[in-house]
């Protein structure tokens, strides 16, 4: 969804009316001096984040990284990028640090990479042994892409909707919405109005240096990162088939029959045609 165009036509019908509200407006709201913004360099808000101690401190963040299409993803181990798979890469990101990823096979540029960061600023907080279930979803778009290998640098903030404020649509599995804002709006304020940010995705032009001595300051670093196995999710149905599959009934032989004991008064069998004297009493 571009929030932009709907936003401009919008505007173009109504400046003239709305003119006088938006300056009484202006007025009414007092000026706000936010800490951070979306220009400041990678790295400087988590860390300023994992300083203030408390939750967030030393705590690997489970994350989904997907791309779009055909395109791979790599992360670096010991200054060195592993090998590209197209599956989500399923790791554990420790809040405060930047990571370099890298994006192969790209969809029409295969002789193409970009190298995009992804810096956690915060955490979220699922049930208890669910972290990987709940992982924060990174999806690096067809679009960012394109935008990146045109030179431009795009900043993308990842926010966890505030469940009074949030659309009531549903999610399709392995997308990510999104919408773009003005060119003079601050990414990190407007995430930070609609939920809580929880990470920053930055594209750039940047390519490893080809002296292998910078490679750790590409790399920013290169932090470790704990590989996590995907979830376990559930078992998709064969087309033609339904769920319950039904099956002939088999009586069981391996559990004992179990004996109810009755409700009725036990009754004493007396025997019948016996003499007077014989001593039994009727």
């Amino acid at each position: 969804m571009q929030v932009k165009n709907f936003y401009s036509s919008i505007r173009t019908s109504f400046i003239a009316a709305s003119l006088l509200l938006a300056t009484l407006a202006t007025a009414q709201q007092p000026q706000r001096h936010r800490l951070f913004n979306d220009n400041m360099p990678p790295g400087a808000i988590g860390q300023f984040r994992r300083d203030l101690r408390g939750p967030v401190q030393c705590q690997y963040q489970p994350v989904k990284i997907t791309a779009e299409g055909t395109a791979k993803v790599s992360l670096a181990i010991g200054n060195m990028f592993q090998a590209d798979t197209a599956e989500p890469v399923y790791a554990g990101f420790e809040l405060g640090n930047v990571y370099r990823v890298r994006i192969t096979e790209i969809p029409l540029f295969e002789g193409y990479e970009i190298y995009p960061t992804i810096e956690l600023i915060d955490r979220v907080y699922p049930p208890a042994g669910q972290e990987v279930r709940f992982a924060i979803p990174i999806v690096i778009s067809n679009d960012d892409m394109l935008h990146a290998l045109r030179g431009n640098l795009v900043t993308r903030v990842i926010y966890l909707e505030d469940p009074s404020t949030a659309l009531p649509i549903a999610e399709t599995p392995g997308e990510q919405r999104d919408f773009d804002i003005q060119p003079h709006q601050d990414a990190l304020d407007v995430a930070d109005t609609l939920g809580r940010p929880v990470a920053i995705i930055r594209y750039g032009s940047r390519t490893p240096p080809s002296d292998p001595t910078y490679m750790n300051a590409f790399l920013m670093g290169c932090p470790y990162w704990l590989p996590l196995q995907s979830p376990r999710t559930e078992a998709l149905t064969p087309e033609g088939q339904t769920a319950a599959i039904r099956t002939p009934h088999i009586p069981r032989d391996d559990v004992p029959t179990q004996v109810i004991p009755s409700t009725e008064q036990t009754r004493i069998a007396r025997p019948y045609a016996l003499p007077i004297d014989s001593g039994v009493v009727r």
